[in-house]
């Protein structure tokens, strides 16, 4: 602080009034340039405090952006499961379908085997009257035909060929 004062002793104290008063003048100029400087600090503090803030900002869209990715990868993977419930629902279509192709099943067994034991019965009714045929005495109705009577062009197979014979019957 001495330096001061000798300064102040000896460059103001030495000074006629007008020069005081525009060496105070210019003082108070500067103090008021100062005040200015100091508020526009304030005011860039301030806006260092709002770019911390936005940049906070920044970071959460970042993050956001980041886990807007990761749903967008999400809802493309729904996409495909979407796909692939698609083509499982089509799948249990067909497996409906084949339930009831199945259920179907047992009626055309029951069918076929009915168609079987009918051709069974034909059988054996074509069986004893061939048999009957042949202890019967020839009649001229029922004949049986050997091979060696028969011309070459007419023989077919080595089974004796019954002339007439009854339709079988149809339920």
């Amino acid at each position: 602080m001495g330096d001061a004062s000798k300064f102040f002793e000896e460059n103001i104290l030495g000074l006629s009034d007008p020069e005081k008063c525009n060496l105070y003048g210019g003082l108070s100029e500067m103090a008021d340039e100062l005040s200015v400087l100091h508020d526009q600090m304030n005011k860039l503090s301030e806006k260092s405090d709002e770019l911390s803030v936005l940049h906070d900002q920044m970071n959460k869209l970042s993050e956001k952006s980041d886990e807007l990715s990761v749903l967008h990868n999400q809802m493309n993977k729904l996409s495909e499961k979407s796909d692939e419930l698609s083509a499982l629902h089509n799948q249990m279509n067909k497996l409906s379908e084949m339930a009831d192709e199945l259920s179907a099943l047992p009626d055309q067994i029951n069918r076929l085997e009915a168609a079987l034991a009918k051709i069974g019965r034909d059988m054996r009714e074509l069986r004893k009257s061939v048999r009957v045929a042949r202890a019967a005495p020839k009649s001229p109705e029922l004949r049986i035909k050997s091979r060696r009577r028969q011309p070459a062009a007419d023989v077919q197979s080595s089974a004796p060929l019954i002339t007439k014979r009854e339709p079988p019957t149809k339920p």
